[in-house]
């Protein structure tokens, strides 16, 4: 679990200044057992946005925190990633997509949070991300983002392209945008070595799909 996380850190410092962004790494990535959840939850990797008590006999978290289960064989990662893929659930066989996919969450939050103020009750969060007088809140851009839905026709679209989980209904739009990234991201790697710019194989797909992006990274 560290190795791929030291991984995605590498790859995201890379990516941050081939494609000229810069970010804030997740305030915290734990490795945690499902019998100290507080709250069982089905996923076994998750973002959380907002300060959060996740773990017993802990403190809450800050919003943009990471969780990964303690799963320590990355061979068995590996190959739960491809079967995934292979079913046509998830958009990339890549052992490293499960990462990626969530520190795409933490870095799409910071973004939105860095441009539109964080808005919300977290004090972390709120030191991180002062007021910019932004209506909406970052904070209630997230609620709003949380909401949306896809027409069918483009959901056939997404299906197609990233698979049948970036067109389940809940937190739609935030799971696209991580399922896109995480497609291209993993698809520019040779190992885990960069080697091509995601945005130019963002590029090769249908106009249509790209719209879709643009869509779904519009936040006002």
């Amino acid at each position: 679990m560290a190795y791929a996380n030291t991984l995605c850190a590498q790859i995201f410092q890379k990516l941050s200044k081939k494609m000229n962004f810069n970010f804030l790494f997740p305030p915290f990535i734990r490795i945690y057992n499902k019998t100290s959840l507080i709250e069982k939850n089905s996923a076994s990797n998750f973002c959380i946005h907002d300060s959060k008590a996740i773990l017993i006999d802990d403190n809450p978290f800050p919003g943009r925190s990471i969780f990964f289960e303690n799963i320590i064989n990355l061979k068995y990662i590996n190959e739960k990633t491809e079967e995934s893929f292979i079913q046509k659930y998830t958009s990339s066989p890549h052992f490293l997509a499960p990462f990626i996919h969530e520190w795409l969450h933490s870095i799409q939050l910071d973004f939105i949070y860095n441009n539109y103020g964080y808005g919300g009750k977290c004090a972390y969060l709120t030191e991180q991300y002062p007021d910019k007088s932004c209506k909406p809140t970052g904070f209630e851009i997230i609620a709003s983002l949380q909401n949306k839905k896809l027409s069918l026709k483009e959901n056939m679209l997404v299906y197609d392209i990233l698979g049948k989980y970036a067109t389940l209904p809940y937190n739609q739009y935030l799971e696209i945008f991580s399922e896109t990234w995480t497609k291209f991201i993993c698809d520019s790697l040779s190992g885990t070595q960069i080697v091509k710019n995601p945005i130019e194989l963002l590029k090769e797909t249908p106009k249509e799909f790209q719209n879709i992006v643009r869509k779904i990274c519009s936040f006002k």
